[in-house]
């Protein structure tokens, strides 16, 4: 039996232009570092906390339209994120 997964984070708006607020649900922590991938890996962004954050506003306003991905990390926990620029 499978069980799924709660997720401890979340983008939005989701899609967006490219303005994206990114917001820790406050169940496992606060976020202490974000990574922003595009669909081939390449790491277009990244940002570590001085100290911990609740949420954090990347800009892709200026990538091209598509799918990305956010690697969050709270601690010793990590999840990504998909999020869509139109």
């Amino acid at each position: 039996m499978s069980r799924q997964q709660e997720t401890v984070g979340s983008a939005s708006p989701n899609p967006s232009s490219g303005l994206f607020s990114i917001y820790s649900n406050g169940k496992v922590g606060l976020m202490d570092n974000i990574q922003i991938f595009d669909l081939f890996g390449q790491i277009l962004h990244e940002y570590k906390f001085a100290e911990p954050f609740m949420s954090y506003a990347p800009d892709l306003s200026s990538k091209p339209s598509g799918a990305y991905f956010i690697k969050v990390q709270y601690g010793p926990i990590a999840e990504v994120l998909k999020i869509e620029k139109y």
